[in-house]
């Protein structure tokens, strides 16, 4: 059965977003939150991670000292752009774009901050320099150069998330899940849910082709191609990484363990206990994840490869 679209064609309504921009402010190296603040994670290129944590936003490298951003408000998540040098960090009422010193990814620039005009509203990357913005009064396009605003769909898209190179999405209403082509809208692969499923994580396969999505209390694996299937249910603050060889991490209940994409079914623990989250991809295809006061950070294999306190 063919799936309804979420995305239609582009309108050509064009409107300002209301900015507010502020100076960059000096790095500063301040006691950190505790490990239950932390709301996300990025592993960068050349070993810096990323740690967003309360009102600040933490660069850690093993060449540096921690150094703190400050932000207006408590982080509730962290998104890296295509490049990898331009930071989103979401706050329940506006979200802070913060550039990478191009030379030294350890030190931070305030680009802009976007107020919210309601707190359901979700955020994300197109490029380094496109915002696409979901909420309950359609889907939009936000140019960070000009400040301009085109909506690209009227009607509620109440979750939203892109692939790290900007092509696919997946796009959720709160009765179904989509992945989607973002040129054209296309569907790839979809489900409509059996209960109430608004979008809570997606994490795309490394050739961005794929995702595993929490949505409501399922965890489901969507492939370009392929029917959506449930990988696990009861799945309430679970996350899931889906792996080249059809396998999915999972992170539920303090542990880690692989599944089986298709069927769902158990092959393994890798990590009996101690997993806090939240967690993210590294550049290499492992995976960091937070336990107790140290980032944990896997190989592709789900061999530990380091620890990083956190500040």
């Amino acid at each position: 059965m063919k799936l309804p679209r979420l995305w239609p064609t582009a309108l050509s309504l064009l409107c300002s977003l209301a900015l507010a921009q502020a100076p960059a402010s000096p790095g500063t190296t301040a006691q950190g939150p505790a490990p239950a603040a932390v709301a996300g994670l990025a592993a960068l290129p050349g070993g810096t991670r990323l740690v967003c944590a309360g009102t600040s936003l933490w660069t850690l490298s093993t060449s540096a000292a921690p150094q703190r951003l400050p932000l207006p408000e408590d982080c509730q998540g962290l998104r890296v752009s295509p490049s990898g040098k331009v930071v989103l960090v979401s706050g329940r009422a506006s979200v802070t774009v913060w550039r990478l010193d191009a030379e030294q990814q350890s030190d931070g620039q305030l680009w802009r901050r976007v107020a919210l005009p309601e707190p359901a509203r979700r955020v994300a990357f197109l490029n380094d320099s496109t915002l696409l913005l979901a909420g309950a009064r359609g889907l939009e396009q936000l140019d960070l150069n000009t400040q301009a605003r085109t909506l690209l769909r009227p009607g509620a898209v109440t979750g939203l998330a892109t692939a790290p190179d900007g092509r696919r999405a997946v796009m959720g209403d709160g009765s179904r899940v989509q992945l989607v082509n973002v040129a054209d809208g296309a569907v790839l692969s979809g489900v409509r849910c059996e209960v109430a499923c608004p979008l809570q994580d997606v994490q795309f396969s490394r050739d961005q082709r794929g995702a595993v999505v929490q949505a409501g209390p399922v965890l489901y694996a969507l492939r370009e191609g392929h029917p959506a299937t449930a990988v696990l249910r009861g799945a309430e603050g679970a996350m899931g990484f889906p792996l080249p060889d059809g396998g999915v991490w999972v992170l539920t209940a303090g542990r880690l363990e692989r599944r089986d994409a298709q069927t769902g079914r158990r092959e393994g623990v890798l990590r009996p206990e101690g997993v806090s989250g939240p967690a993210a991809w590294t550049p290499e295809g492992g995976l960091l994840y937070v336990a107790g006061r140290e980032l944990v950070e896997l190989d592709k294999t789900g061999q530990e490869v380091g620890r990083t306190a956190l500040p």
